[in-house]
């Protein structure tokens, strides 16, 4: 079946047409002819029926356009007598305008003329009412009845408004202030009975006569002047039973104030309003004049202590929770009113007390670190005192450092964390001036002792040194990640997103309005340097190590010294130039090694011994400050990696700087023969076996003299 619709197609292809009729064939083959002929004959009827429909839309176009045409005449025709209608309407607005316009601007005169007479006679109605009025006012104050005469006085002052600009205003208005003085000093001995009589109704009614007379922010004014006298009464009585002491101060913010704060906030509430200001304001002026000032009560308890930084954190607690319970007493009441400034200056009233103590926290904390250090002691002749002041004297400086860092945190919150460490390195400097004190002391003792033997106490004193130098390496390491630690976790508060959150009453807040103005600049620095990795203490950490290098350097040098003493007379010795005047040679068999040599072997195989008692049980504090600092002559091929290993160090160094010695010493030697050669060389022999049989490896220099004088 031919598709006759694909005719219409934009894109028609007769060829494409003609071979799809074809395929639709059951046998193409034997129906081609046939199928063409058919096909031919259904195209020429289709081209037929579409010739006929053109003609007949064609005939119906020509009867249509005759009539299309007419009314096209029609429109037209009423287009143009609409238009001139138009013109006629635009004519008749106009004449309109042009005729009312005069008529328009004479009402409009007589409008503004109406409204000025009306404003004259309502002024001049008002002037004769104010007449009538202060003519009645003297009658009506003589009444003495207060309603009366507020209503009057309230008639007065709406007269009085109207008149505003006028001539005598001044004067009238002058006149009605007099009267208001009067009425208010008649209401005001009424409204401070009620306040003092918590008399909610009576002073209900006096508070809203002040009111009508534009007097209501007198209301406020004496309920503060009421209650701040009956506060001063109860500090005056506190101070009499408590002195000025800090119970003294605790007792009146907490029993006098907060305990009737509550019912204080919902009855100013209820009958003067805007409770949370009037009470900031209360509570300000209270603080103001209470005398003796909460300043010098400060004062007096903070010099009266000891330890004055404790006495002002004491206060600054006492202090902080007095203020966090009435900001939590009104917010609780859900009161909005409260004025920023009298916030502001509640906050100022409060904490003022301390801001002498905040400003000189750097001198507060360095006179509780001298405190702690005026009780260590340090002139001790005795050994077994001078080893106790060792083990003590830098635990408690360290504890007092710790607690320096607490006071900061619970005094200022962090903020003076940079004055801190200043004063801590300063303090340090001071302490480390009386450890080297302390071992130049121990030092001048061993000029004291013999040169023969060893002073094992003072050995003892010097061990106890270095292993003091390693427990404050040790606790400055752990001082300084607490420190970081403690002071970060507070800092990362100011420094974060929710600083802008700190509520105004934040100590934060009033510290940094109230001292150094260059202070959250310095914390800001102070911060980058907590968050970074660098040494906070690393001038302590360098003084600790020079102090250890000098302690290591004391014992050696009290090890080495009998043995030192005898390696400096080896050159002036006279078997070096003897010679032999026989002609048998003694043979090297039958040389012995001499007293000088015998006795330094002696001195060296009895060290192990001698050090046992002092090195078998050393802490992990001697052990970090002898890797933290090297003695005298180390050896640099070996670790020590074990704390049984301690005193083959000290025996190592000592060895080595026997060897060193006699080598110089045999080197400065003036004249030496050759039978001395060979007694030279019999004592260095003698001198390595000792070595060796202590376990050390022999000096290579001194190996190489003993082979080549042989």
């Amino acid at each position: 079946m031919a598709d006759f619709t694909r005719f219409t197609d934009d894109n028609f292809d007769p060829v494409d047409w003609i071979n799809d009729a074809f395929r639709s064939l059951d046998d193409p083959i034997k129906n081609r002819e046939n199928q063409a002929t058919t096909m031919v004959t259904k195209l020429q009827l289709f081209i037929q029926e579409v010739n006929q429909s053109i003609v007949d839309l064609s005939n119906q176009t020509v009867n249509n356009l005759s009539r299309v045409v007419k009314d096209i005449e029609t429109i037209k025709h009423e287009t143009s007598f609409l238009d001139s209608q138009m013109c006629a309407v635009a004519d008749d607005i106009h004449q309109v305008e042009s005729s009312t316009s005069s008529v328009m601007n004479r009402l409009v005169e007589l409008d503004s003329s109406l409204s000025k007479l009306e404003v004259v006679s309502k002024t001049l109605r008002e002037a004769d009412n104010w007449t009538m009025l202060s003519v009645d006012a003297e009658s009506v104050m003589q009444t003495g009845d207060i309603n009366i005469i507020a209503e009057q006085l309230v008639a007065m002052a709406t007269s009085l408004r109207t008149l505003r600009g006028y001539a005598e205003y001044s004067a009238r208005e002058m006149q009605l202030e007099g009267l208001r003085d009067r009425l208010e000093a008649m209401v005001s001995p009424e409204l401070v009975d009620s306040v003092s009589n918590k008399h909610t109704m009576n002073a209900t009614r006096w508070v809203r006569t002040l009111r009508s007379i534009d007097r209501g922010d007198r209301a406020a004014f004496y309920y503060c002047r009421t209650k701040q006298r009956a506060f001063q009464i109860e500090w005056r009585r506190c101070t009499m039973e408590y002195g000025l002491t800090d119970i003294c101060w605790s007792r009146f913010l907490e029993n006098s104030i907060i305990r009737h704060l509550n019912d204080e906030v919902e009855w100013c509430d209820a009958v003067i309003g805007s409770a949370g200001s009037v009470i900031y304001l209360l509570l300000s002026q209270t603080l103001n004049s209470l005398d003796p000032s909460p300043t010098q009560v400060l004062s007096t308890i903070v010099t009266a202590d000891k330890y004055k930084i404790e006495a002002v954190i004491n206060i600054r607690s006492i202090i902080t929770n007095f203020v966090n319970e009435v900001d939590s007493i009104v917010s609780g009441k859900k009161i909005i009113d409260s004025n920023k400034d009298y916030i502001i200056t509640f906050i100022d009233s409060s904490w003022r007390p301390l801001l002498p103590f905040l400003i000189s926290y750097s001198d507060l904390e360095c006179e509780f670190i001298g405190e702690r250090c005026e009780s260590m002691s340090w002139n001790c002749d005795d050994i077994a005192a001078m080893r106790d002041s060792l083990l003590h004297n830098p635990t408690m400086f360290f504890d007092a450092l710790d607690e320096s860092v607490t006071h900061c945190l619970l005094f200022t919150d962090c903020l003076s964390a940079p004055s801190l460490i200043v004063t801590i390195l300063m303090n340090f400097s001071i302490f480390s001036l009386k450890m080297t004190d302390f071992l130049n002391r121990v030092e001048l003792l061993t000029h004291q002792t013999s040169f023969n033997d060893v002073d094992w106490q003072l050995f003892g004193i010097s061990l106890t040194l270095i292993e003091t130098c390693g427990m404050m390496l040790s606790r400055l390491s752990s001082f300084e990640s607490e420190l970081r630690s403690k002071f970060i976790t507070v800092l990362d508060k100011y420094f974060s997103n929710e600083t802008s959150q700190q509520p105004i009453s934040s100590f934060y807040n009033y510290y940094l309005m109230n001292c150094d103005e260059n202070q959250f600049d310095k914390l800001e620095v102070f911060y980058r340097e907590m968050k970074s990795s660098a040494c906070l203490f690393k001038d302590i950490e360098d003084s600790i190590d020079i102090l250890n290098g000098s302690s290591q350097k004391l014992s050696f040098d009290l090890l080495f010294s009998p043995i030192k003493h005898l390696t400096d007379s080896i050159a002036s010795l006279d078997i070096w130039s003897v010679v032999n005047q026989g002609d048998i040679e003694i043979p090297s068999f039958g040389l012995v090694p001499q007293e000088y040599i015998t006795q330094i072997g002696s001195l060296l195989m009895s060290l192990p011994q001698q050090l046992e008692p002092f090195l078998s049980s050393a802490s992990s504090d001697l052990w970090l400050a002898v890797r933290r600092a090297r003695l005298p002559f180390p050896d640099d091929e070996s670790s020590f990696a074990d704390h049984d290993e301690l005193a083959l160090c000290w025996l190592s160094s000592v060895v080595r700087a026997t060897m060193h010695h006699l080598s110089q010493s045999a080197l400065l030697i003036p004249l030496l023969t050759d039978d001395g050669a060979r007694h030279l060389v019999i004592d260095l022999q003698y001198l390595l076996n000792v070595v060796e049989s202590l376990g050390i490896s022999s000096n290579t220099n001194l190996t190489h003299n003993h082979h080549g004088n042989g």
